[in-house]
């Protein structure tokens, strides 16, 4: 029997290496071979679009501030070095623009980037707003994008726009979402494999490529590629690529 073809993402970079999100990380992941990345994307106070999962500093700074409270050139003065996995070690490294991330995808025209516009800013900024604004600034590499969110509203206006693919990423694995994925027929459906319930975990069918997250081991990776999926998100990307079968 032929094995499937496995597709790997590099969730928030290369984590276990690198600061979450930061441009050494994607560098680390590409060049362990990976050809799809996944960032996350909140806003500052004067709208520029970060790559940040957290909207909140505590965690990626040891600082008790939100990031829609500062402007760029406030966050740019805070280490974003991640001190309770590495320490001081990346003490230099800061939360990076959209726009450094759109100038990487320029230097790696066979990347392939999923971008998730988290709900936070959607809900702080406004989802027409936040939308506007990260379409603005991704022109240049639109057609190696996808644009990902819980949001379904957002990911509607999405593909509404012809513009750039876009993927939702399902809250939970049941009846009604599913047939809202079918009225909706997104490029992409992601789902953590945490939601996905024992024993049901057949791919729904349909016009959209599964994602799954995370998977960071062999054996994980083997019961779903059995279960119908082959497209997997890790945060172990030069691991998984190396053991692929």
């Amino acid at each position: 029997m032929t094995t499937p073809k496995i597709d790997w993402v590099a969730h928030r970079g290369d984590p276990f290496c690198f600061p979450e999100n930061s441009l050494a990380g994607y560098h680390s992941a590409i060049a362990a071979g990976a050809k799809y990345i996944e960032t996350d994307i909140h806003l500052t106070a004067d709208e520029v679009p970060v790559l940040s999962h957290d909207d909140r500093l505590n965690r990626i700074a040891g600082v008790d501030a939100s990031l829609f409270d500062l402007t760029h050139q406030q966050l740019q003065q805070i280490p974003a070095c991640y001190p309770g996995r590495f320490s001081e070690r990346f003490k230099t490294t800061r939360i990076a623009s959209l726009d450094h991330f759109v100038e990487l995808l320029c230097n790696y025209p066979h990347v392939t980037a999923f971008i998730e516009i988290k709900r936070k800013s959607l809900y702080h900024f406004g989802r027409e707003r936040c939308l506007h604004v990260v379409m603005q600034r991704i022109a240049a590499v639109q057609s190696r994008l996808c644009i990902i969110s819980f949001d379904l509203q957002v990911i509607a206006d999405v593909m509404r726009s012809h513009t750039v693919r876009g993927g939702w990423v399902l809250l939970q694995w049941d009846e009604g979402s599913r047939q809202q994925a079918m009225t909706l027929s997104p490029d992409y459906l992601f789902i953590n494999i945490n939601k996905l319930p024992p024993g049901h975990d057949i791919a729904w069918p349909g016009s959209w490529q599964w994602v799954l997250y995370n998977i960071d081991d062999a054996a994980a990776r083997d019961h779903y590629l059995s279960r119908g999926f082959s497209f997997f998100e890790t945060n172990h990307i030069a691991e998984m690529l190396v053991s692929n079968p």
